[in-house]
């Protein structure tokens, strides 16, 4: 069970690929040229950090030939850190059922209370 999580976490390693993961989360998909020419970096090289999200399932992949272009997985990060925090025993039951979801926004962008938040 550990070595799963080490294999997962080991995606957020390194800046480069967190900033394509930032990238992704904002813009919702980009080509493997577009990350690249983003980021500043050669295409072989993202194409291989997308690879090793895409093996984890942290990104998702949508073939256009010629191009393959990539969003994040966002339900996927978000149930693995909600099950992380569960193997480690540390969240609470509120926390495991709310990670992931985003919470609902007045229009001056504030989060709303939940009533159990008070």
């Amino acid at each position: 069970m550990p070595e799963q999580y080490a294999a997962f976490f080991k995606c957020f390693s390194t800046s480069s690929r967190n900033r394509m993961l930032q990238l992704l989360a904002q813009q919702g998909e980009l080509s493997v040229e577009e990350l690249a020419r983003r980021i500043g970096l050669k295409e072989t090289t993202v194409s291989r950090h997308l690879q090793l999200l895409g093996q984890q399932g942290i990104v998702r992949v949508r073939p256009v030939h010629p191009a393959r272009y990539y969003s994040l997985n966002e339900d996927l990060v978000a149930r693995k850190f909600a099950q992380f925090l569960q193997f480690l025993g540390t969240a609470s039951d509120d926390a495991r059922l709310n990670l992931g979801r985003r919470p609902a926004a007045k229009p001056d962008g504030l989060p709303v209370k939940s009533r159990a938040q008070g």
